[in-house]
């Protein structure tokens, strides 16, 4: 009988077996099988594999002593106790030979006992002579069959996690095989994400794209979700996903995936910097120029020409004002040019610009890093060093307020004080006519009559300053020429007569002589007192005389 009980460090061959002397062949190869499986190094942890690899050689050892007959036993041979002694004309020897030559023990190792789902793994099988046998069948449940090649080796792939027995076994009518088995541990299979963006900067404006896939590898793995260090969450059922932020600031994104029965995924991380939207701004300083007992008032504005909240003034001497709401009102205790920068950074915005203002001291004069500025500095035609915000800051000079078609007038600009400021625009708004002077004055002449406006304009830093004012042109009055001939009244008065009445006053004149004579001779003719015909006659020279009048006139 065979005994499960091995003793590899035994010094008998059949005791290393656990079998008698007289075992049975079918006892001595299973006690064979079960010795070599006990003992395979793949089995016994690092520790331990020496333990085995050393039991294993010894149980390799008897076996090999007992088919060869050179095992010290006088108990008879292990081909069983059916067979014969030397004296009965069969020898132990005739029987091992047989025996060696029908039984083939086979032996499966693997490269490792432990690999991850869909990870690859080597299958070798040798025989006791520990050569490669081809043709071999490797099984294992739950996967297809696969043969040895010429080199003893099979590749195996396992689906899903577990403990898998692996058997080797080969059918042939020459030779009986012994089958060998094994046992792998199929672990999950450790799957590290990748993720990635388009961008890595972006403005709180603007959305990035960010997609998982597989760090060895193009695939994109669906169902994923994306966490940011700010605590949101976004699930990505292809993988992908477009994401935008409120806030400016650094952000990290992991992307992860549960874990499967046969994968376990590792999370991958990618840091952003949200940045603010960029905003154009100005700063407003009005007025630019002021004394030292005075104020400016100042305006951060946007591209818009909005005031923009939450804006603060630094000065070139490190003062700060907040202005909460981009407006405010700046004093200066010391005279000289002074840097304004104006800084906006929030949610909204994030920019800054920059602007000077100059500063007087009406009492004395202060040396500054720019230099010595007094009252006896000599102006430079700009606009009044203190222009009223509420009022306009230049004034025309006309020579007159009224000239003729052939006579010109004389435009000069000056500022409060009376200087005459540099660099001017006229414009005559009626006409439309333009020049530009550089000394502030312009003369203009026109030909036709009305009334006209002429603008002038004076380009400041920060704005425009206009002022008009009003004038007249008139027509020519028409009068006799100094070089003309003297004409005394009576010559006037015929030609008038001639040139205005002409042929009227002749027929009047004619008709005046047929009254007289017809005065003279009324008498006769119709029987007629002289009195009466006085009357007459009084009447038509009243008539003509009223005609002739009316006719000088």
């Amino acid at each position: 009988m065979a005994s499960d009980d091995f003793n590899p460090m035994a010094e008998n061959p059949y005791d290393r077996l656990g079998i008698s002397p007289d075992a049975s062949s079918t006892e001595f190869r299973r006690a064979s099988i079960k010795a070599r499986a006990k003992y395979n190094p793949d089995k016994y942890s690092k520790e331990k594999k020496e333990w085995a690899r050393q039991r294993l050689f010894r149980i390799q050892d008897a076996i090999e002593a007992i088919e060869t007959g050179s095992a010290d036993s006088g108990a008879g041979s292990p081909s069983g106790a059916d067979g014969e002694t030397e004296t009965g004309g069969s020898s132990k020897s005739d029987d091992k030979e047989t025996h060696e030559s029908e039984i083939v023990h086979l032996d499966i190792s693997a490269e490792t006992s432990r690999v991850s789902v869909s990870e690859p793994i080597s299958i070798t099988v040798f025989d006791a002579d520990e050569l490669p046998v081809e043709n071999v069948e490797v099984t294992s449940p739950g996967i297809d069959p696969v043969m040895t090649n010429e080199k003893g080796r099979a590749s195996l792939e396992f689906d899903t996690t577990g403990n898998y027995t692996v058997t080797a076994d080969k059918s042939s009518e020459e030779r009986s095989y012994v089958s060998d088995s094994i046992t792998i541990e199929v672990e999950q299979q450790i799957v590290e994400l990748d993720i990635t963006a388009d961008e890595k900067s972006i403005t709180v404006d603007e959305s990035v794209v960010v997609e998982a896939s597989i760090k060895r590898g193009d695939d994109t793995v669906s169902s994923v979700r994306f966490e940011t260090s700010r605590g949101d969450e976004y699930f990505a059922a292809t993988g992908r996903k477009r994401l935008s932020f409120e806030e400016p600031g650094e952000i990290e994104i992991t992307a992860t995936k549960p874990e499967t029965d046969s994968r376990k995924f590792v999370s991958d991380s990618m840091l952003f910097e949200i940045q603010s939207k960029p905003v154009d701004l100005s700063l407003e300083i009005n007025p630019a120029a002021i004394d030292i007992v005075e104020s400016t008032y100042v305006r951060v504005l946007d591209s818009d020409n909005n005031a923009v909240s939450n804006a603060k003034i630094v000065t070139d001497s490190d003062d700060e004002y907040t202005l909460p709401d981009g407006t405010g009102k700046i004093t200066f205790e010391e005279p000289g040019y002074k840097k304004l920068t104006a800084t906006v950074d929030d949610s909204e915005v994030s920019a800054s610009t920059t602007s000077s203002i100059r500063v007087y001291d009406d009492d004395s004069s202060e040396e500054t890093d720019e230099g010595t500025v007094s009252e006896e500095e000599p102006y430079d035609g700009m606009f009044s060093r203190y222009p009223d915000s509420d009022t306009n800051e230049i004034s025309i000079d006309r020579s007159t307020d009224k000239i003729t078609v052939d006579e010109s007038i004389e435009f000069s600009v000056s500022d409060t004080d009376g200087t005459v400021v540099n660099d001017v625009q006229f414009e005559i708004l009626e006409t439309g006519e333009t020049a530009e002077s550089a000394d502030g004055t312009w003369v203009y002449s026109h030909d036709e009559g009305g009334r006209y406006t002429v603008q002038a304009t004076v380009e400041t830093e920060k704005r425009n300053i206009k002022k008009e004012a009003v004038f007249s042109i008139e027509e020519p009055i028409s009068t006799p020429s100094s070089d003309s001939t003297h004409v005394d009244n009576g010559e006037i008065i015929a030609k008038l007569i001639d040139d205005v009445q002409g042929g009227s006053i002749r027929s009047l004149l004619f008709i005046s002589v047929i009254g007289l004579m017809a005065i003279i001779t009324m008498p006769i003719v119709f029987d007629v007192t002289y009195a009466a015909v006085i009357v007459i006659g009084i009447s038509i020279v009243i008539s003509i005389g009223g005609v002739v009048s009316l006719a000088f006139s």
